[in-house]
């Protein structure tokens, strides 16, 4: 499987997208993305879980980012290419 790594552009180390391949020769051809998620204690997490469950929405959402530049166009490409 290769593997590949976006960097975002703010330069932060929690902003990366960890991309990877199945092996092209494959019948089925598929890409992995993996994005970090913020770490939180474990009450941190319970309470957001139950937040949910009760349709609790923040005005902010529970998004996270990643800024990508002209540099990270070829790395785009190869994933269109390898679905393609």
């Amino acid at each position: 499987m290769k593997e590949d790594l976006i960097i975002c552009s703010c330069h932060s180390d929690e902003h990366l997208l960890l991309i990877r391949y199945t092996d092209p020769n494959e019948d089925e051809k598929l890409v992995y993305i993996s994005y970090f998620l913020e770490n939180g204690t474990f009450f941190q997490r319970l309470l957001t879980g139950i937040k949910f469950i009760f349709g609790f929405k923040s005005k902010y959402g529970h998004f996270g980012s990643l800024i990508l530049s002209d540099k990270h166009k070829d790395k785009i490409k190869m994933i269109y290419e390898h679905l393609n």
